[in-house]
């Protein structure tokens, strides 16, 4: 489903009964292999000491939408929601639209020109019947007084094709706002049967396309329900490192390669440290050339293939055993649970141990892997800058660069509706001098301009002499650790070469 609609944004809802132990490493696995551009997964059980960064995925919004059940309430164990919304889709949250009782969370989403209003609810047991729906007319009347396009996603334990609907709360919700529900299968199978209490609902059914429902092995009963708009998304672009492939590097090798270069000639020519900087970051890059590679959402640590593997098996299993609920689907359900347990159990342990296996925890190790269970803050956060010009999404570097330079340069003009009074003529370098001049005149009673004017025939300029040990100290102290510059030259190839290359440095 998601290589057949490649261009168009994946939304999917499930309710996963309980997010707490390993369950999030199997969805986090899921997400990264096939990515749902929009995903709520519903009762999830977790409380405000569950960290956000517990919770991130590369690709995805950083923190994601959350909306955990009240600790002061009696019922607090259970429900909660957490929304996971790809980077590039432009969205934001309703928090002025969700009920005070009934659990949602509101999305406006921005596709194609549309925006659309997007409603995820659950109704557990415990709250009533008629005050979930009243609650949830509210909203959607003042949805429908803003927006044109609407979704209602989510899980209200009322089967629309059964007898549970008695009072026709969904019935009669659907009729006054002309909601359709996309579903057409089981989607829970708690009872022989099963029942269609997940709902996809819209006033707009033509927008989507391909909705399914999909057994993940997650769920206690539940499966996964996903639609796609017929928008176009544009997605952005992978993100590219440029890195030194330092594999077949030999420091012997590389020193006398550098050794080799005629330094007077450098030293004696026109622009005798450009010349320098070209000829040290040739030899760099033949023996250490410049690769790219795409950046990809890292699976989870504790992911393996063979764990992989047995949690498809269990999927199949699930599957086989909501169609057929024999005693042997239930004993072979049951074994690939305890299967996949087992081998989350020993990937994690293996993780673990790994991180220390040569004995020493180091503080960049030790944060690496407890930093999710311990912070919130945002340095998870995706670095990508994504802003809507002409009703085009634009993430290319080169592109934002332009936009915000000709904003700043612009930017008087733009706030004041005119161009500034400028003293000179910007075309004409000439003017520059005149336009000193006219400064100093206008200023020529504050008593600095008088000063300056005073003292200007004393007025000179020198640089001290560098000498070779100053040049040698402060390469030694390049720190390689730091990021390198935009000629692409790490310190660390300087560094080694701090005897070979100061001499040069200090005659240029």
């Amino acid at each position: 489903m998601r290589e057949k609609f490649i261009q168009k944004p994946l939304i999917g809802y499930l309710n996963i009964n309980s997010l707490r132990g390993d369950k999030f490493i199997h969805l986090k696995d899921i997400l990264l292999s096939t990515p749902i551009d929009i995903i709520c997964i519903d009762e999830t059980k977790l409380t405000y000491d569950f960290t956000d960064a517990l919770f991130q995925i590369d690709g995805y919004h950083f923190p994601p939408l959350r909306r955990d059940r009240d600790v002061s309430n009696s019922n607090s164990y259970g429900g909660g929601k957490l929304v996971f919304v790809k980077d590039g889709m432009i969205s934001k949250r309703l928090k002025d639209f969700e009920t005070p009782t009934a659990e949602t969370i509101c999305l406006e989403i921005t596709i194609s020109n549309r925006k659309w209003f997007i409603m995820f609810a659950y109704r557990p047991e415990s709250i009533d019947r008629k005050l979930f729906f009243d609650e949830l007319n509210a909203s959607l009347n003042k949805a429908f007084t803003l927006y044109d396009y609407i979704a209602l996603i989510g899980d209200f334990n009322i089967d629309k094709d059964g007898h549970t609907d008695k009072h026709g709360f969904l019935s009669n919700l659907c009729d006054v706002f002309n909601l359709e529900n996309l579903i057409k299968d089981k989607t829970c199978f708690e009872t022989s049967g099963g029942t269609s209490i997940d709902v996809f609902l819209t006033n707009h059914k033509h927008c989507f396309q391909g909705t399914q429902v999909f057994e993940t092995g997650l769920s206690d009963h539940h499966c996964l329900i996903i639609s796609s708009l017929k928008s176009r998304f544009q997605k952005i672009p992978p993100k590219k490192l440029v890195y030194r492939d330092k594999k077949n590097f030999k420091e012997e090798s590389y020193l006398n390669d550098l050794k080799l270069l005629d330094f007077d000639e450098i030293c004696s020519s026109d622009n005798a440290y450009s010349t320098l900087s070209r000829k040290v970051s040739e030899t760099i890059d033949k023996h250490a050339p410049l690769k790219t590679k795409l950046l990809r959402g890292n699976n989870a640590p504790f992911m393996t293939k063979e764990l992989r593997k047995a949690i498809m098996t269990r999927s199949r299993h699930t599957n086989k055993y909501n169609k057929w609920k024999s005693r042997e689907n239930f004993l072979k359900l049951e074994e690939s649970r305890k299967i996949v347990k087992k081998l989350t159990f020993t990937a994690k342990k293996d993780f673990f141990k790994k991180a220390s296996e040569d004995g020493i925890m180091t503080n960049k190790k030790f944060w690496k892997v407890m930093k999710p269970l311990m912070t919130n803050k945002g340095v998870l956060t995706s670095n990508a800058i994504i802003i809507e010009e002409n009703n085009k999404l634009i993430s290319d570097e080169k592109e934002l660069v332009e936009i915000f330079n000709n904003h700043y340069i612009n930017i008087v003009e733009n706030t004041m509706g005119k161009k500034p009074t400028s003293l000179g003529n910007p075309n004409d370098p000439t003017k520059d001098a005149e336009t000193v001049l006219l400064i100093i005149e206008k200023y020529k009673d504050n008593p600095i301009i008088k000063k300056i004017k005073e003292n200007a025939k004393d007025i000179t300029f020198s640089f001290p002499e560098i000498t070779r040990p100053e040049i040698t100290k402060i390469i030694k102290e390049l720190d390689t650790g730091k990021s390198i510059g935009h000629d692409q030259i790490p310190a660390f190839f300087i560094k080694i070469a701090s005897d070979i290359l100061d001499e040069p440095l200090t005659k240029i």
